[in-house]
């Protein structure tokens, strides 16, 4: 009995599947829309912001959007090793 629902269930839903893939391969947009709060002009235009946003500027990183965070945080681990090195020095 559950063999005869199971089995046309698992088509319709393929089946589903397989309309939504063509119609994504086929469409002119080819695009999907952009979900980041950074790059959706939609949720610019709300002037809405990341969640982590208001904690990056907390803790002294200027943003945790746009690619920006991993240079940021390069320059503070670079900061830290000179005064690491520099208390190394002072401690001689």
């Amino acid at each position: 009995m559950l063999i005869k629902l199971l089995i046309p269930a698992i088509v319709i839903i393929g089946l589903v599947v397989l309309g939504f893939g063509i119609g994504i391969f086929f469409s002119k947009k080819k695009k999907f829309p952009e979900s980041s709060i950074s790059k959706n002009p939609e949720l610019k235009k709300l002037n809405l912001k990341c969640a982590k946003h208001d904690e990056y500027k907390a803790s002294g990183l200027s943003s945790c959007c746009g690619g920006k965070l991993e240079q940021e945080m390069a320059k503070m681990k670079k900061k830290e090793d000179k005064s690491l090195k520099s208390k190394k020095n002072r401690h001689e």
